[in-house]
C-alpha cells in the first residue's frame, strides 16, 4: 500500500529554495533517485497534477513566495502526484478562500472517484465532513469518546461535543 500524507502546518523550510515544480515533484519522490531522472510518465504525471490543482502557472515560482492557500494547493498537487492509496489530510483546506476550497474538494473526490484513493480527512469543520464524508470518526479528548458512523448519524451525537468545543460547526467558504 502506497501512503501520502498532507501535514497541517508547512513542513518546508522556507530556506530552501525550491520552486513549485520541485514540491509537486517529492510525490514522485520514492520512484526516483538522484541517479536515476524521472521517465516521461512521471514528467507528465507531474504536469498533469500542476494543471489539475490549478497551479500550472506557478510552477517556476519559488514556493516561499506563495500565500499559505497557494502553498495547500502545491500540496494537494503532491498528493496527487504520488498516486498513492491512501492519503491522510491533517486540515487540508484551512487556509484557502472559499472558491479554492470548492476547487480542492472538487480534486480530491475526482482523485477519490477516478484512481479510488482512499481519504482520511483531519478537520474540526463539522459542516465540511457532513459535505464530503463517507465515514465521519469524532474524538473527544476530554470525555474520552468516539464516535464513528455515516456523517448524518454521528452529527446529533457529536453536537455535545461541540458544544464543549471539540468539533467545529462552523459552515464552510462555499455554503
Amino acid at each position: 500500500m502506497r501512503l501520502t500524507y498532507l501535514a497541517q502546518r508547512r513542513e518546508l523550510d522556507a530556506a530552501y529554495p525550491l520552486r513549485v515544480r520541485d514540491v509537486v515533484g517529492f510525490g514522485l519522490d520514492r520512484e526516483t533517485s538522484f541517479l536515476r531522472r524521472r521517465t516521461p510518465e512521471q514528467r507528465a504525471r507531474l504536469e498533469r497534477a500542476l494543471a489539475e490543482a490549478g497551479i500550472a502557472a506557478l510552477a517556476e515560482r519559488p514556493f516561499r513566495e506563495l500565500s499559505e492557500g497557494q502553498q495547500q494547493r502545491v500540496l494537494l498537487a503532491r498528493v496527487h502526484a504520488a498516486q498513492a492509496d491512501l492519503a491522510v489530510l491533517d486540515e487540508p483546506t484551512s487556509a484557502m478562500d472559499g472558491a479554492a476550497e470548492r476547487e480542492a474538494w472538487a480534486l480530491l473526490a475526482r482523485l477519490r472517484d477516478e484512481t479510488g484513493l482512499a481519504l482520511v480527512v483531519i478537520t474540526h469543520a463539522q459542516a465540511l465532513a457532513r459535505a464530503h464524508a463517507d465515514r465521519v470518526l469524532v474524538l473527544d479528548r476530554d470525555a474520552r469518546s468516539v464516535v464513528s458512523g455515516p456523517p448524518e448519524d454521528v452529527v446529533a451525537t457529536a453536537l455535545p461535543l461541540a458544544a464543549r468545543g471539540a468539533v467545529n460547526d462552523e459552515v464552510p467558504h462555499d455554503a
